[in-house]
């Protein structure tokens, strides 16, 4: 009986020097950076005979503005 109240002594007193749970670290306010203006543009087309497929799309941009782009099949997509 003394030794499992050794035993419980011990592992409660070696365990009570270590703290039984952490504070979450503490990192601030972050810095907000300005994302600059990526102009880009892109465009593709295919020009087959042999089937007789023959499509484009292409689409620009600045950076800044929004522009329509109208496509063959009637559809319009902003940028």
């Amino acid at each position: 009986m003394s030794v499992m109240l050794a035993l419980a002594l011990t592992s409660a007193l070696s365990y009570a020097q270590y703290p039984s749970h952490h504070s979450p670290p503490h990192y601030g306010h972050q810095p907000v950076y300005k994302e600059h203006a990526r102009p880009y543009s892109y465009s593709y087309a295919v020009d087959d005979d042999y089937k007789g497929l023959y499509f484009s799309a292409g689409e620009a941009s600045d950076g800044k503005s929004v522009k329509p782009i109208n496509l063959r099949d009637s559809d319009i997509f902003y940028i």
